[in-house]
């Protein structure tokens, strides 16, 4: 099973990325949510979850049908989801979907997790 968390480069961070971290600085402690402000240091464990249908939904989109589960819609805008390991996305589709069949595909690949995902979505200008 793959694990639903990675440990993040420092690459990846920035303002407004969110992430968790120990606590006491040991894997064993409590894991606590964090997104990265300008004045906070990285704290050298952490962890950052796989993009999920529960962060989808987090960011207003719903499920359109439990029939067609892979599709989820908000105001004007579809996200298809592709491959799903093990309850992870792998792969997502983000359409328009004014025309009547499939809409224009905005963008096509891989997003790593919620953060990606927000601003994917900003850089398409959806809300």
């Amino acid at each position: 099973m793959k694990d639903k968390y990675y440990q993040p480069t420092k690459e990846e961070f920035y303002i407004g990325f969110e992430f968790e971290y120990c606590g006491d600085r040991t894997p064993n402690d409590r894991w606590h949510h964090k997104v990265l402000g300008d004045k906070y240091i990285i704290p050298q464990i952490t962890r950052v979850k796989y993009l999920d249908r529960s962060d989808i939904e987090d960011l207003g989109f719903e499920q359109l049908d439990k029939v067609n589960a892979s599709r989820y819609i908000k105001d004007n805008v579809s996200i298809w989801l592709g491959d799903v390991n093990e309850g992870m996305l792998t792969k997502i589709e983000v359409r328009d979907r004014l025309r009547a069949i499939g809409g224009t595909k905005l963008f096509i690949g891989d997003v790593k997790n919620k953060s990606e995902l927000k601003i994917l979505l900003k850089q398409l200008n959806i809300k």
